[in-house]
Order: structure tokens, then C-alpha cells, then sequence
């Protein structure tokens, strides 16, 4: 079984400029995605999708793909994740005539991730042909609300005082981190199957998405104090 790792990074960014190029620890975002990806054992194919001429020579300066760059409609603000894996998928099939059994999906911008996340989400699929989709999760036991037009409702629905231990098992869904899915999946426009698995995490730090320069700082931070570790 063929694995593929799709990194996604597009040129424009609002919160923070050109942020899947800046230095994180002395070394552009998005190679701290790529030199973790590299070190799996189970990823044949590494291929980063961008319409970033720069970002496009970075990534194969460091041994990874870029055979294109991903059209204008799929690189805007309105482009899902969705459509440019797709994308991606349909042009490594086509023109480079490579198909892969697992599509591997990671976040630049959640560079604060361990390499047992990637392996064990890749592994899931592999020794468990049912599973569609194997992706990080992590647990939380805080009351959520939603609000529909003005008015706000709690989806939680234990009491108020019970002892966290005791409380429904909520989780958050964090693909960014990794995620492993069947290409069939990819191709219906979607990240997660039907038949899916949460793998759960929990390490000192939690979720850290990087869209301003406070969160750039903050990461910067734990990386220059060696905080953490990648392994």
C-alpha cells in the first residue's frame, strides 16, 4: 500500500502574510512540516500543492514535489481544503501516474506535532482496511454553545458540577495535525469517510494554530526553548 502526503500551501494569507513562509525557529513554517514528514518510515510520496512560485522551489530545494502550481479558483479564501487535496490527488494520478492506497493530510500551520500522530494514523488504515479515515483528536471537557442568530443554546447536556472524570467524552476534531483517508474519500470532495477512527492525543501543549504573529511568537518560543520535541 502506497502512502502520499499532501501539504497545502498557498501564497495569501490575511491574518498573517506570506505566514507559510515565515521563520519559525530559524526555519520557514512549512519546512517544519515537510523534515517531520520525511522522517515516517511509511510515506512514499511527499507532494506540496502551492501557487507559490517561492513556496514551489522551497519545497523541491528540500526533496519534496511540487509539479505544479494550483490554479487561482483553487487558492483563494473561498477554497476549501477539500477541493485543493483533490486537485492535487486527480493531477498525481493523471500526469504523474502515481496512485496511492492512503492520502496523508497535514497543516502547515500546526507545525506542534509528533511523529507517532502521522505513523499511527497511517498504520490504522493499513491494518484495518474498514477504517476510511484515521485522524487526530483531543479530548476537552469544557461546556459547548452555539448561537443561532441571537439566540445561544449549551449542546452540553450534563449537569453543571459533575466531576470532569465523570463528563461525556467531547472531543475536537484535529486534521491539521494528521490525518490519514482513502483516496475514494479525496475524491468525493471530502477529508473525512464514513468509517472513520479519532486517535487521541495529549501532550504538554496543546492545539496551536499558527494565523497571527502572537501565535507565531508563541511557537517561536516553545521551539527556541526546546519545549518540544517532533519524535
Amino acid at each position: 500500500m502506497t502512502v502520499m502526503a499532501i501539504i497545502l500551501a498557498r501564497k495569501n494569507s490575511k491574518g498573517l502574510k506570506n505566514k507559510n513562509i515565515k521563520k519559525l525557529n530559524g526555519l520557514p513554517l512549512i519546512l517544519h512540516t515537510i523534515k517531520l514528514v520525511k522522517k515516517s518510515k511509511l510515506i512514499d510520496d511527499i507532494v506540496v500543492s502551492t501557487d507559490s512560485k517561492t513556496i514551489q522551489k522551497l519545497a523541491i530545494k528540500n526533496g519534496v514535489q511540487a509539479p505544479f502550481l494550483r490554479p487561482k479558483n483553487m487558492s483563494d479564501d473561498k477554497a476549501t481544503t477539500e477541493i485543493a487535496l483533490k486537485h492535487c490527488l486527480k493531477y498525481m494520478n493523471k500526469i504523474k501516474k502515481i496512485r496511492p492506497s492512503i492520502i496523508v493530510y497535514l497543516q502547515i500551520t500546526e507545525p506542534l506535532r509528533k511523529l507517532w500522530m502521522v505513523d499511527k494514523c497511517i498504520l490504522t488504515l493499513k491494518n484495518n482496511k474498514k477504517i476510511d479515515t484515521a485522524f487526530m483528536a483531543k479530548k476537552f471537557y469544557k461546556n459547548i454553545w452555539e448561537q443561532t442568530g441571537k439566540k445561544t443554546s449549551r449542546i452540553t447536556k450534563e449537569k453543571y458540577g459533575i466531576p470532569r472524570q465523570s463528563k461525556n467524552k467531547y472531543f475536537r476534531e484535529d486534521t491539521g495535525l494528521a490525518c490519514a483517508t482513502r483516496p475514494s474519500v479525496i475524491m468525493k470532495g471530502k477529508r473525512i469517510g464514513k468509517k472513520n477512527q479519532a486517535i487521541f492525543y495529549d501532550h504538554d501543549f496543546d492545539y496551536l494554530d499558527i494565523h497571527n504573529i502572537n501565535d507565531l511568537k508563541i511557537a517561536n518560543f516553545i521551539l527556541s526553548k526546546k519545549l518540544f520535541k517532533i519524535i
